[in-house]
């Protein structure tokens, strides 16, 4: 809520770098008229998730932790079939980055001899767009693929349907 008590636009977002050094959250916050509690995503975090002290100085006690990791590992404690699952879908997807690393590199190999390559426009030209376009289509077929994954692992697990995940929203 704002200050007049209208409701902040649901459809904005701002999107601020880490908050150590500079620190622009409350400046951004007051020029958007936004009050109340701020929800903290300390992402990749892990073990110093609850190491946000200077950022609720910085909000005057606003911020409140949503212990993301802390919460992942309590429902992993209850829920140890859904650990299972969840650790093989992330094996899963790591197996396919790594091997979408090796495609890429490959392709972008190819993409830069392509640019560095002095010559006929005409000619290389329409190359160097397909290099592009190569990238571009095996990044979208990489992206179709972790989808899909996601998706199914969404389809079989349903965990939002999972007594673990529920009692910790």
């Amino acid at each position: 809520m704002t200050p007049s008590g209208s409701p902040v636009s649901p459809d904005t977002v701002t999107l601020l770098g880490p908050q150590r050094f500079q620190r622009t959250l409350h400046d951004v916050l007051r020029s958007r008229a936004i009050d109340g509690s701020v929800a903290v995503v300390t992402a990749g975090w892990q073990e110093r998730e609850h190491d946000d002290q200077e950022l609720r100085d910085h909000l005057g006690g606003r911020a409140l932790n949503l212990e993301l990791h802390t919460r992942t590992e309590r429902i992993f404690e209850r829920d140890p079939e859904f650990a299972g699952a969840h650790r093989e879908k992330q094996a899963t997807l790591k197996g396919i980055q790594e091997l979408y690393d090796i495609r890429l590199g490959h392709v972008m190999e190819g993409a830069r001899q392509l640019l560095k390559r002095r010559g006929d426009l005409k000619v290389l030209g329409p190359e160097r767009q397909e290099a592009l376009e190569d990238v571009r289509g095996l990044d979208r077929r990489h992206l179709e693929r972790i989808r899909q994954v996601h998706d199914e692992f969404e389809r079989e697990w349903t965990p939002g349907q999972r007594p673990a995940v529920l009692r910790e929203r």
